[in-house]
């Protein structure tokens, strides 16, 4: 049987700081750290099937970086770390980034109604703001439930998004609770193309990824719009995940909740520019990294498109999450200049605790 593909970045453990290096399994103090995460994977995918991508990043370098599985099934295109995939909920960060750029540049405030800028959605008291999308605390649907609830498999476009969910009745008063829903970083790049009228994707290009040399990078919005080299999405066709179909984009024209095809390798770029204050400075920082909280003061454990959690005592910002045929988890410990990511061409994969798996090697034993 094929074994799995990956790179040994750094290749004995004891090498690693700690505790924000990786640490050994008291056990096994020989293994090293791709072994032990060829042993977290192995638990969740098999080389002849659709697999992902593990990287660990520490302080702008890798740890590890390697791909696992299969890019397509037909053709055996095994995954490597240069394979693109469908980020899904690792998209929202970089809709994040787009508005708060525009934020620092005065185009828009946080409290802004957004129907100032979008004046397709109704009326409500208290108005929606563009922090309560940026924080989900909007009280609007969430506009894949809908359009499942309808019976609706695909749309011409995302204004037709914005007309159905216009017609929606509100959750819940906006700024009232936290409630993640798609619609909020769906909006939020809407909010993003009629302040500059180009596309979340072309703004993007212009703000983020070109000047991050991001090559491999881009926010699909229109069905053949993806870079080279992208793995193909599956799911799983029985409930023991040994057989696979493609799995078909509806919503191939949506981006902002999702739709970012990018590689670890240009990830990498992103995380070296988030320690940094040469992107987007000081200002650009320190909103991307405020808490939300809701209209009462009360904080909420979320940041621009990554929820707040917590890993041996320190904070750890999360983003899960999965869309057609892929899936992503990217999680990050500032204080150690720690990041895992891990992507998938699959659906029916348990990435939150693959995630969780490949980080909790490379925490010390408190």
């Amino acid at each position: 049987m094929q074994r799995f593909r990956y790179i040994r970045i750094l290749a004995v453990m004891s090498m690693m700081a700690v505790p924000a290096g990786c640490s050994k399994k008291p056990d096994s103090p020989s293994r090293t750290l791709d072994q032990q995460i060829e042993t977290v994977v192995s638990k969740y995918v098999q080389p002849d099937g659709p697999g992902c991508v593990v990287a660990v990043i520490r302080e702008g370098d890798f740890l590890f970086a390697g791909g696992f599985g299969l890019a397509d099934i037909e053709t055996k295109q095994p995954i490597t770390k240069e394979t693109v995939f469908d980020a899904a909920a690792i998209s929202r960060q970089f809709t994040a980034a787009n508005v708060a750029l525009l934020v620092i540049n005065g185009a828009v405030a946080m409290d802004d109604n957004i129907r100032v800028f979008i004046p397709e959605m109704p009326r409500v008291d208290p108005p929606v703001t563009v922090g309560n999308l940026m924080y989900h605390t909007s009280g609007i649907a969430d506009y894949v439930e809908m359009l499942n609830r309808k019976g609706i498999a695909a749309v011409a476009d995302d204004l037709d998004i914005v007309e159905m969910l216009a017609k929606e009745d509100m959750l819940f008063a906006a700024g009232a609770k936290y409630s993640p829903s798609r619609s909020d970083y769906f909006l939020l790049a809407f909010v993003v193309q009629r302040i500059t009228s180009l596309t979340v994707a072309e703004w993007a290009e212009k703000l983020i990824f070109n000047p991050l040399a991001m090559s491999n990078t881009i926010f699909s919005d229109h069905p053949q719009k993806k870079p080279t080299n992208v793995a193909t999405g599956y799911e799983a066709s029985d409930s023991q995940g040994h057989h696979f179909k493609k799995s078909v984009r509806n919503l191939a024209s949506i981006a902002g909740d999702a739709g970012l095809y990018t590689n670890v390798d240009d990830l990498l770029l992103w995380e070296k520019a988030l320690y940094t204050a040469d992107f987007g400075g000081d200002e650009f920082g320190k909103l991307i990294n405020s808490v939300g909280k809701t209209s009462d003061g009360t904080d909420i454990d979320y940041v621009s498109g990554m929820d707040i959690r917590k890993l041996e005592g320190a904070q750890m910002l999360s983003c899960v999450g999965r869309t057609d045929g892929f899936s992503g988890a990217m999680l990050r410990v500032p204080q150690w200049k720690l990041t895992v990511i891990c992507v998938a061409n699959r659906t029916d994969i348990d990435i939150a605790a693959l995630a969780d798996g490949v980080i909790r090697l490379c925490v010390a034993k408190q």
